[in-house]
């Protein structure tokens, strides 16, 4: 990450994607001249029926493979204002060799008396592969007690041949706006705190294997220490965004975190696929 209170932010969103995705849309819609075998769909049929992929079918469980939690950690955090947060996360991995797990994974703990329940956004992980769950989320004021991370259901689907991969590389951790003042809403009402360490802006190349626009997928951040240990995540739910075949540049900007102690390369960032 680089040093809070620089202002250097690497270009974010490209017109690559554009590019890839024109390409992608040329491909579908615009036949090689001369093919009269292929016939002209029907009047009023939507040209984006032509980009969606097949619906994934529920599977029954593998007989050999599982979805596991390998790893996962924890820091409580204070807003700007001192309203409590957890910082939460782990990595799941899908041992499976064929079928999709889209599991639900949940962090359970009392915060000020009270039974807490955190859940992470949900998306699939390719057989094979491990990714990162959890968030950053508010909590009741008060003693935190010990947070258990745990996956406590999975769903098993086949994506019809369709591979649901998203990689990511060139990870870049930049902050930005420390010293603004922040037009803060808490349990106080309205104040204007001063951001002495501002906001972490991530980008990062994501390279879809998918032949067709994966829509609304969630960015998890996974945060470690020095030492490697898991600290928390930060989930971001795009909603609206699409990531083409091929390989795009992607951005979201993390508002409360990441823990103090997170290494200067200690960001790692996932892609869930809905």
């Amino acid at each position: 990450m680089t040093a809070p209170g620089s202002s250097t932010i690497s270009p974010l969103r490209l017109g690559a994607c554009v590019a890839v995705a024109a390409a992608v849309l040329s491909a579908l819609f615009l036949a090689p001249a001369g093919d009269t075998d292929t016939p002209a769909p029907p009047p009023g049929a939507p040209a984006a029926a032509a980009i969606q992929r097949p619906l994934p079918l529920q599977a029954e469980p593998p007989v050999e493979g599982a979805l596991n939690l390998t790893e996962s950690g924890y820091t409580p955090l204070r807003d700007l204002v001192g309203d409590q947060l957890l910082s939460w996360g782990g990595v799941v991995e899908n041992t499976a060799s064929a079928l999709y797990a889209v599991p639900t994974v949940r962090a359970t703990f009392t915060a000020g008396g009270e039974e807490v329940t955190l859940e992470s956004p949900v998306g699939a992980i390719a057989p094979g592969t491990k990714s990162a769950v959890g968030g950053t989320d508010y909590i009741p004021s008060g003693k935190l007690g010990k947070v258990t991370v745990s996956v406590v259901a999975v769903r098993w689907v086949d994506t019809v041949g369709t591979p649901l991969v998203v990689s990511v590389s060139e990870i870049e951790a930049t902050w930005i706006g420390a010293g603004d003042k922040a037009n803060y809403w808490s349990s106080d009402g309205i104040s204007f705190p001063v951001d002495e360490r501002g906001d972490l802006v991530v980008t990062f190349r994501a390279e879809s294997q998918a032949p067709t626009l994966i829509r609304s997928p969630v960015y998890v951040a996974l945060y470690r220490d020095a030492d490697g240990r898991i600290l928390g995540a930060h989930s971001d739910v795009s909603i609206g965004d699409v990531l083409p075949p091929g390989w795009c540049l992607r951005d979201f900007r993390v508002n409360e975190g990441p823990p103090e102690k997170t290494a200067e390369d200690g960001v790692e960032v996932y892609v869930l696929v809905p």
